[in-house]
C-alpha cells in the first residue's frame, strides 16, 4: 500500500476553501443554461467553457486505486493534465503496479469542452480524441530500440472515439457546473441509458461514504448513470470528480490528487 501523507483537509471545520460556490456561474439561470446547451443552433456559454477549462490545468492530476473482489489493491491509475487551452485538454493515462515503480504512460484523449457540454442529454452526443503510446515505433532519428521513454515514442489514433466512459467515467463536467439537478428534472433521451421511458429515474441517485474520516453523500446523475461512477457533490471542492466505483470483479477509489495549480492531497475513501 503507498504511504499516505498528513496533507489532508479537514471537514471538521467548513471552509471556504473545501466548497466553492461560483458567483458568476450561479447568477446563471440553470434551467436556461441546460435548455440552451440542449439547442442544436446555440454554442455553449463561453462562461461554462471557461470554468471547466479552469477545472483542469496543466499539471493537474487525480490518481485512483483499483482493487480486487477481495479489497487486495491491483494498481493504480493517474489522469493527469497536459494541456488546457482554447476550449481544448488533453489528459493522458498512466499506470503502475507496484507502490516502488514510476507510473508508465500509455493512452491520451483529448476533451473538446464546447462538444462535451452539447452532450447534455445523450453521451453518443460527442467523440474524444483518444490514441495509445507505440513504445515500439520510434519517431524518425530519435533513440535506439531500447529507449522506451515518451519522447522516443508514438501516439497513435485509437478507435473511433466513441468511448467517451474513459473521461465520464472519472469526471462530470455538468455537476461541476451544477446542472445537474437541472438536468434530472427535464425530460432527457431515455435513450441514451437504454431503458424504456417507463423506468427512466429523473432523480439523483446518492452514496454516502466516509472521507477522510467524514461522512460525505457523493451522487450520480441520470447522464452519468451508466458509467456506474460516484462523484462529489457540485458545491464540494472535489466537485464532479468520481470519488469510487464498485465493478462486479472489482473497484476505484480516489486516493490522490493535485488540481488548479495546489498541492498534493492524499485522501482516504472507505465505505459506510
Amino acid at each position: 500500500m503507498l504511504s499516505r501523507g498528513s496533507n489532508k483537509p479537514s471537514f471538521a471545520k467548513v471552509s471556504p476553501s473545501l466548497f466553492h460556490v461560483n458567483s458568476s456561474l450561479s447568477r446563471v439561470s440553470t434551467a436556461a443554461s441546460c435548455e440552451s446547451l440542449e439547442s442544436s443552433d446555440k454554442p455553449p456559454s463561453p462562461l461554462f467553457v471557461d470554468y471547466i477549462q479552469d477545472q483542469f490545468r496543466v499539471g493537474d492530476y487525480y490518481i485512483w486505486q483499483y482493487k480486487d473482489k477481495i479489497g487486495q489493491p491491483s494498481c493504480e491509475e493517474k489522469y493527469e493534465v497536459t494541456y488546457s487551452k482554447d476550449g481544448i485538454i488533453m489528459i493522458e493515462m498512466s499506470t503502475r503496479f507496484v507502490d516502488d515503480e514510476e507510473y508508465s504512460t500509455h493512452h491520451r484523449m483529448e476533451i473538446n469542452i464546447y462538444k462535451h457540454l452539447k452532450s447534455i442529454q445523450d453521451r453518443r452526443d460527442w467523440t474524444i480524441g483518444f490514441e495509445y503510446l507505440d513504445r515500439k515505433e520510434k519517431a524518425e532519428g530519435r533513440g535506439n530500440e531500447d529507449d522506451n521513454s515518451i519522447s522516443k515514442s508514438i501516439w497513435k489514433q485509437f478507435g473511433t472515439g466513441d468511448n467517451v466512459q474513459a473521461f465520464e467515467e472519472k469526471f462530470d463536467v455538468f455537476s461541476m457546473l451544477n446542472l445537474t439537478e437541472a438536468m434530472n428534472q427535464q425530460s432527457l433521451n431515455p435513450q441514451a441509458d437504454n431503458r424504456p421511458p417507463s423506468s427512466v429515474d429523473n432523480t439523483i441517485r446518492t452514496h454516502t461514504i466516509d472521507l477522510d474520516n467524514n461522512k460525505i453523500l457523493l451522487n450520480r446523475s441520470k447522464r452519468h448513470d451508466y458509467t456506474g461512477s460516484w462523484f462529489a457533490p457540485a458545491q464540494h471542492y472535489l466537485s464532479g470528480i468520481a470519488i469510487m466505483k464498485n465493478f462486479t470483479e472489482h473497484s476505484f477509489s480516489l486516493i490522490k490528487f493535485k488540481q488548479r495549480g495546489g498541492d498534493v492531497v492524499d485522501i482516504c475513501v472507505k465505505e459506510t
